[in-house]
């Protein structure tokens, strides 16, 4: 089962490799349909947690920072940072 938030991420049933990650991602019944190339979904990019696999969106709007700095805040001390630049 996926769950698509497209501001910042979307995350389907846990799976270990990009490759099921994007299967997983296009069987999701949404209006606009998966594109992989607008999230970090390739091995190495995802994230694992809690039996969920999640991919961030590369579409950084300018909402983006603000979500990312309240994920940071929710989960500190994971060794994850961010810089926006311009």
């Amino acid at each position: 089962m996926a769950n698509h938030n497209m501001d910042v991420s979307i995350s389907v049933d846990s799976c270990d490799a990009a490759a099921g990650f994007k299967w997983g991602s296009a069987q999701m019944p949404t209006g606009r349909g998966f594109d992989p190339s607008r999230f970090s979904c390739d091995d190495g990019e995802l994230i694992l947690a809690n039996g969920r696999t999640y991919a961030v969106s590369n579409q950084w709007g300018g909402r983006m920072p603000a979500s990312v700095e309240a994920l940071l805040t929710a989960f500190p001390g994971k060794g994850i940072s961010f810089r926006p630049v311009s």
